[in-house]
């Protein structure tokens, strides 16, 4: 039987780290009363042993300020490695696209998010799996329900007129033999995103 160290050391600890947003979902109503219940201070030093995935570890940095400090550790090296690049913040369709989700399916309450998620200039790259498929069904791994066309644009119309897009790419299109609508439907996508990136480049120098 392989002791408790071990386990975290290897695959326990892998699941944990790759399902590390699940589990700070999960932990985000606890963090805070912890933090309070500890009293924290400014310039303390804190010892977060068993720290996982850092959730807690960082809450308590926010707490003791620049002039404290907070180490954290951990027997599972996927988990510490998390602590040490950088977090993303991940959207799931049926979080933001469902009717009954947190954001009521509405684009106007969702998008403020997923910019606010971006702390710079963003390099914007699309996946033409994340459309709806009866808005583009030429995919290689056509998932219903996904973005919808003024969804798409009114993203990046929000991206481009806020933290601003360096550049793009956009992949994953599957093209049909004898059916060239989806490839005209992709074609007319980029061609929108190019003109929303360079008006908000042209709004963003008006301002300055």
């Amino acid at each position: 039987m392989a002791d408790a160290g071990s386990e975290w050391a290897g695959e326990k600890g892998r699941f944990w780290a790759e399902h590390a947003d699940w589990f700070s979902a999960l932990l985000a109503d606890f963090i805070p009363t912890v933090v309070e219940g500890a009293a924290f201070g400014p310039g303390e030093r804190v010892l977060d042993v068993g720290c996982g995935g850092g959730d807690l570890s960082m809450a308590a940095a926010g707490a003791v300020g620049p002039g404290g400090s907070v180490l954290g550790v951990d027997l599972s090296a996927d988990e510490l490695l998390i602590e040490r690049t950088p977090r993303i913040r991940t959207f799931f369709a049926a979080e933001i696209l469902d009717p009954y989700g947190p954001y009521d399916g509405r684009a106007a309450r969702w998008i403020p998010d997923v910019v606010k998620a971006c702390t710079g200039p963003v390099y914007l790259t699309f996946d033409c799996d994340g459309l709806d498929p009866s808005i583009v069904p030429a995919l290689g791994t056509p998932e219903p329900g996904g973005l919808g066309w003024y969804d798409t644009l009114n993203l990046v119309r929000t991206l481009a007129d806020g933290p601003g897009i360096i550049g793009l790419d956009v992949s994953e299109i599957a093209p049909i033999e004898g059916f060239a609508a989806p490839q005209f439907s992709i074609a007319r996508l980029i061609y929108r995103m190019l003109g929303l990136i360079h008006v908000g480049r042209r709004r963003s120098s008006s301002v300055r």
